[in-house]
């Protein structure tokens, strides 16, 4: 894999000496090599996403063979981010992060995960009374939170000790 620093004069800079403007072709050119080693088919878009509500950089891996790529429940798509990102660190420094996702896999999980939370708050409000979701790590656990952060008629709070976490959502007026 080509991960050797870059030589063009632009002055802007990662922590880890790489400029902005080749930043991105060279996480994507990585990310395609890495590809080619495991044999996995596919195209690889990377977008630069600082400025955003994301802050990192998002590399979107588009396959026929997703399923390989993502996993049971997207735990081999980590291991995959987790990988690349250690191979990326020479290249973007400890201060950029890097996610991967495949074939927008991230953003259908993160939408059903809102779905899920207005649903819980709508029965927990419907009912007044708790509504305890299923086990999920603690990324989907902050979705489910900030979906309902701004609801005034429920709260939620995370109870369990991890692999069995989960997040309960509370009426702010429960039946007592």
């Amino acid at each position: 894999m080509v991960l050797a620093p870059c030589s063009h004069s632009d002055t802007r800079r990662t922590s880890a000496g790489v400029q902005d403007d080749d930043l991105l072709t060279r996480v994507e050119q990585a990310t395609k090599e890495f590809l080619v080693v495991m044999g996995m088919p596919g195209e690889v878009v990377c977008r630069d996403r600082r400025q955003d509500e994301h802050s990192c950089l998002w590399v979107e891996i588009l396959s026929s063979e997703s399923r390989f790529l993502i996993g049971e429940r997207g735990a081999t798509l980590g291991a995959l981010e987790h990988v690349l990102r250690r191979l990326l660190r020479g290249v973007v420094g400890d201060a950029v992060r890097i996610v991967v996702d495949v074939n927008a896999y991230r953003a259908r999980h993160a939408d059903l995960l809102r779905r899920r939370a207005r649903e819980a708050a709508r029965r927990a409000c419907a009912t007044r009374r708790a509504v305890i979701l299923e086990p999920m790590t603690a990324a989907d656990r902050l979705v489910i939170h900030l979906t309902l952060a701004s609801e005034a008629d429920v709260m939620t709070e995370s109870v369990g000790e991890d692999p069995e976490r989960r997040v309960v959502v509370r009426p702010k007026d429960p039946l007592t």
